[in-house]
């Protein structure tokens, strides 16, 4: 760490937290070590570049909190069972959130990312099952999530590149069905994309879970259909009390449908405008679950 001088404690002493913020935004944590950027490299035997042998995490920090670290530490403790990672007896819920804490130091709002990826060795066999881990961090400037007043227009990618199998609810280092729906975005030129499953039905999008909005109800795929078991897609099922049916649809059912939520732990609630032929308004539900959430915050 830099040598940061003392000019007065009690007029100086934010200045000298945003200073060391700032520092430590260009610093990731490998493996308990506080490092620059450009000095972390990986070597040609490297699990997660040769085989996508990895498992992450994001999550967002508000106020140098983390609420919701739980269900992410969770989610990633059972990655790392169902995938045979050897876990060491530290790595336990408190050590996840001090390693990340190294980089906000408690302070700030902040987007995380907490990679795993098997130590290196062997083909498709491991040599070991041990693991590495990095964090990285990334500045965010509200400390609640907002309410979104712009709608989103999204498209659909046709092919049906998603299916249910033992690890797809858990966020791999196997990405490529969100590369290809990612490129769709792009070529298109729309704000995101949904994904259909392989019996054709939506799943979710690039980064967020799909909630659908009908005139009495409330629909969102289940992990059934192939989705992300996303952590906010987690809280509002289960803890904010919304008649919500998990139930997949086709394509053809968006024209009956009232509005359209996509979900995640770094943005909250985003809302869509129009899908193809399809036109929607932000429901008022919408506002009501990012109310909840932020109230989860405090």
């Amino acid at each position: 760490m830099p040598n940061f001088k003392y000019e007065n404690i009690n007029t100086s002493s934010e200045k000298i937290r945003r200073r060391i913020l700032l520092y430590l935004m260009n610093k990731i944590n490998w493996n308990r070590n506080i490092i620059s950027k450009e000095k972390f490299s990986i070597g040609v035997e490297n699990r997660a570049f040769r085989y996508g042998d990895s498992l992450f995490e994001t999550l967002r920090v508000f106020d140098g909190r983390m609420p919701f670290i739980s269900l992410h530490f969770n989610r990633l403790s059972e990655g790392l069972k169902l995938l045979n990672y050897d876990v060491p007896y530290f790595f336990d819920l408190d050590f996840f959130q001090h390693e990340i804490e190294k980089l906000t130091q408690k302070k700030g709002q902040h987007s995380i990312r907490f990679m795993i990826y098997r130590k290196d060795g062997g083909l498709y066999s491991p040599k070991e099952n041990g693991f590495d881990f990095l964090i990285s961090n990334s500045p965010l400037k509200n400390n609640k999530f907002e309410i979104p007043k712009k709608g989103l227009r999204v498209g659909i990618l046709k092919n049906k590149i998603l299916s249910h199998h033992y690890f797809s609810h858990l966020k791999t280092g196997n990405s490529l069905p969100y590369i290809l729906a990612g490129q769709e975005k792009q070529k298109n030129n729309w704000a995101d994309c949904l994904i259909l499953n392989s019996t054709g039905n939506i799943t979710e999008a690039i980064s967020s879970n799909v909630f659908f909005i009908q005139k009495n109800s409330i629909l969102t795929p289940p992990i059934s259909s192939g989705c992300i078991s996303g952590t906010t897609r987690k809280t509002i099922l289960e803890q904010l009390d919304l008649p919500i049916e998990e139930k997949e649809i086709p394509p053809e059912e968006l024209k009956n449908v009232k509005g359209i939520l996509l979900s995640n732990s770094i943005q909250g609630i985003r809302w869509i405008s129009s899908c193809e032929a399809n036109f929607f308004t932000f429901p008022e539900i919408g506002e009501r679950i990012i109310k909840k959430l932020n109230a989860m915050i405090q």
